[in-house]
């Protein structure tokens, strides 16, 4: 814990004392004074993205205290929580008021690169024991309502958004009549509240010049089952056509991202900024390039992806049994991810693993083999 404090003396008009301001320093001598003080603390002067930090100030219970964080957000109050997402030194700015005069004071926060986090055990929490769902390729836990899995099926199947609990009992089946479901692939939630249903799946002989993500509000899995309407959009690669079944959204940004599968082990990676339009489509052009055949990455082909809920963390799975992990400094543009050293973790043996999820906490992730009755697996995150 770090403290500072700064002072100021208050005489009948307004004054103010500037950071590093000595405590007891006049503003006014020679009048009757009262003391404005400030003392600032902070739970760590030093931390790791995702940088969690309270700070403190100690001033007249009276006067307001606002807060600038250093990294363009701002904040009110004797006491404020902020995490710092990206690398640097920060410069905490507190101002307490009171009557019209105020009294600054300023600490130092260094955020740091985030480590890489290992898995522990991974479990099964429950068992999909339904007949009518065997291929499943996509994964995503509820922020709205946690403990609801979000599930999709690839080529061949019913275009049916699929609530299921932890445990694997089914709680919701809704409809999607006017969705494009050619071969769904991936799904995501975006800080929109809206689910993303990546419908980018293309088998070789490739065919398909241009592929649909569906967007539809998360619905209710409480709700009365039935049919919902979804928005569309289109994209397609300005090097030609791709089988993609890893898919993410950023849940800073809003941004999509996606990563081609090649069984040799070549991945192309792409983004469509946000916003996300209905009935528009838009030509992605090819932002990395990574070889899952290629120390130290490995496993092949890609079948699923994901960022962790702070999006300081993306995810890319393979068949195997190790997960990727790129850690995103938002000091720096996200796609510089992938050019720094990846983190493996690993992943539960599957029949044929295609989907892969952070969980609602980002403490965990979870995955659904496509496979009959599959397992509902869990595995917990581990950071040193």
């Amino acid at each position: 814990m770090q403290t500072i404090w700064a002072g100021m003396l208050v005489a009948g008009c307004a004054s103010s004392a500037g950071a590093g301001a000595d405590a007891g320093a006049d503003a006014g001598a020679g009048a009757d004074v009262g003391a404005l003080q400030l003392e600032l603390t902070s739970s760590a002067s030093v931390a790791h993205i995702p940088a969690p930090v309270t700070f403190t100030a100690v001033t007249d219970p009276a006067a307001t205290v606002s807060w600038d964080l250093g990294d363009g957000n701002v904040a009110s109050g004797a006491e404020v929580t902020h995490t710092w997402l990206g690398s640097g030194e920060y410069f905490v700015r507190a101002t307490a008021t009171l009557k019209g005069a105020s009294v600054t004071q300023t600490l130092s926060l260094d955020v740091e690169p985030a480590p890489c986090p290992t898995t522990g055990e991974a479990s099964s929490a429950g068992q999909l024991l339904d007949s009518r769902f065997t291929e499943i390729s996509g994964v995503a836990e509820s922020a709205v309502w946690p403990g609801t899995l979000w599930l999709i099926e690839d080529a061949g199947n019913d275009p049916t958004l699929i609530g299921i609990d932890t445990a694997g009992a089914v709680q919701a089946l809704f409809q999607l009549p006017t969705a494009t479901a050619r071969d769904w692939e991936d799904l995501a939630l975006g800080p929109d509240g809206r689910l993303y249903l990546a419908d980018t799946g293309d088998n070789a002989p490739y065919d398909r010049a241009e592929v649909q993500i569906a967007m539809l509000p998360e619905p209710d899995p409480n709700a009365d089952n039935g049919d919902l309407e979804v928005d569309e959009l289109e994209i397609s690669y300005a090097d030609g056509m791709h089988d993609v079944e890893a898919f993410a959204i950023d849940p800073v940004t809003g941004d999509l991202w996606i990563a081609t599968k090649d069984y040799g082990g070549p991945s192309h990676i792409y983004s469509k900024p946000a916003p996300h339009e209905p009935d528009t489509l838009t030509v992605l052009e090819e932002q990395a390039y990574l070889d899952f055949s290629v120390e130290p990455l490995s496993g092949g082909a890609t079948t699923g992806a994901g960022f962790s809920p702070l999006g300081d963390l993306i995810i890319i799975r393979t068949y195997g049994t190790t997960g990727w992990i790129f850690r995103v400094d938002r000091s720096f543009p996200v796609v510089d991810a992938f050019a720094g050293e990846p983190c493996p973790v690993a992943l539960p043996s599957e029949a044929q693993s295609e989907s892969i999820a952070f969980s609602a906490d980002g403490l965990g992730l979870w995955s659904v083999s496509e496979q009959s009755d599959p397992e509902v697996n869990y595995t917990p995150l581990v950071w040193e």
